[in-house]
């Protein structure tokens, strides 16, 4: 029996992110939350009031990384092209070690030379995961089994590090700079872990893999092609993901793209660090771990849904699916509406919920879990609609996808403590009616299209 080189290309590629992206997961959901905590600590000991030139903001670290993300993503493409993913994938991972080891020492420069580092790294891994995870599925209902692993392998991280964070912090509502750097010296092992497991992919280590459908002569000798030298792949890559920006396929898209860069902020970052600052939950510290890995749950629950509902899930329209996916979160927000103070995401607080007369937990974790949910869904929903929409363009694709992914997720970060928690949901619903209508109009274009051929 021949061995399934593709499957385990995807297994181990879900691995190495399970556990890159169990660091960078406890440590972005927690980042608000852990430097307001070092810095309580330090005005604590000290009286030292100006006590921001010591330690960095987690809000304005989170944001600089996803506002550099979104740059980055013009040219991530062409160094995959340039490179190669093995190569892309795993000098990527360290700069998310050089981002975990930085909350050990979280002094405003590093932190923010470091947000740097990831955001550029992030663009590149993330480029390289989506066109090598590509590569692995030749045929539709192989791309919807493979997201499923992927998403499903890759979603344990939210569980692995947020698990810890409730064990260690249960019963505190607030924890000390020894904790902390307790839990980011092991994330940091973890996260130097996953980035070896790239190496273990069976992949050119320097060398690009292009699609079947990119290569116009199979049958010629490689050697006899003239390939174009690095750098001119990298400015040809990066004319092409700009030349998407003006598409019509590009402009329907971009509401479904920048949705899905709301949802991932609200649910890694904001959400959490509400309820850590809720501190009419009793051990709000530990809660906000287990919160986390209800959001892992989620994700690992929509993700085995894909792969062994495959079949079936192949058959319901794009469209169905992605209304499902937005229904359920619309019914996430409206717990957390009702549940959860309105000043919540910008700090500390003692209010009570404006329609309940406490926060109530289990509410919290349902909202947690369907928000989740319906967000791998989603992202689901543009994994498997991008190779379809753009054929041998989905490498720029994919780049794009994640410029306006990370546009809007350093957009969040950057007001989450200028406005309330009610204003940001009201952002979530109304970019994801416009996300709905926009894929709508973007699948009968698809359809129309193919009627045409």
């Amino acid at each position: 029996m021949k061995f399934n080189w593709r499957l385990y290309n995807v297994i181990f590629l879900g691995f190495a992110f399970m556990l890159v992206f169990t660091s960078f997961y406890a440590s972005s959901m927690s980042a608000k939350f852990v430097t307001d905590a070092i810095k309580a600590e330090i005005q604590n000991t000290t009286q030292d009031q100006d006590i921001d030139s010591l330690i960095g903001d987690g809000y304005i670290s989170i944001a600089l990384l996803y506002a550099v993300f979104a740059f980055a993503n013009f040219f991530a493409p062409a160094i995959v092209e340039a490179f190669g993913h093995k190569m892309a994938l795993f000098v990527s991972s360290l700069t998310y070690l050089v981002y975990v080891v930085m909350y050990l020492y979280p002094y405003p420069a590093f932190m923010y030379v470091a947000s740097v580092l990831i955001g550029i790294g992030a663009a590149v891994l993330w480029a390289a995961q989506s066109e090598f995870l590509h590569l692995q599925s030749p045929t539709d209902q192989l791309m919807m089994r493979n997201t499923g692993i992927f998403w499903c392998l890759f979603q344990i991280s939210l569980t692995i590090g947020n698990l810890y964070i409730y064990l260690e912090w249960s019963g505190k509502n607030d924890v000390s700079r020894a904790e902390i750097n307790r839990l980011f010296t092991g994330l940091s092992i973890l996260c130097a872990v996953g980035g070896v497991l790239f190496l273990f992919l069976k992949a050119p280590f320097c060398q690009y893999e292009a699609p079947k459908h990119q290569s116009k002569e199979p049958e010629q000798n490689e050697s006899d092609v003239a390939k174009p030298s690095k750098m001119a792949a990298i400015g040809i890559s990066i004319k092409n993901t700009f030349s998407l920006l003006i598409t019509p396929d590009a402009l329907l898209s971009t509401p479904l793209f920048l949705y899905a860069g709301f949802s991932m902020s609200f649910y890694s970052g904001i959400f959490p660090t509400s309820i850590g600052n809720t501190k009419l939950f009793n051990d709000a510290a530990s809660f906000l771990g287990l919160i986390g890995m209800l959001i892992g749950a989620g994700h690992v629950v929509a993700g085995s849904v894909f792969v062994f509902g495959a079949t079936w899930i192949n058959k319901l329209n794009r469209i169905v699916l992605l209304s499902i996916c937005l229904l359920v979160q619309l019914g996430a927000f409206i717990m957390v509406f009702v549940n959860i103070p309105n000043s919540a995401n910008q700090g500390e607080t003692y209010d009570k919920p404006k329609y309940m007369d406490e926060p109530n937990k289990a509410m919290a974790l349902v909202s947690a879990f369907l928000m989740a949910m319906g967000d791998a869904g989603v992202n689901n929903v543009i994994y498997t609609s991008v190779p379809i929409v753009w054929g041998d363009k989905s490498l720029p694709a994919y780049g794009l996808f994640k410029v306006f992914q990370t546009t809007a997720g350093a957009i969040s970060f950057g007001i989450a403590a200028d406005i309330t928690l009610w204003t940001y949901l009201g952002i979530m619903i109304g970019s994801g009616a416009c996300a709905f209508i926009g894929y709508i109009f973007l699948r009968r274009r698809d359809s129309l299209r193919e009627n045409s051929n």
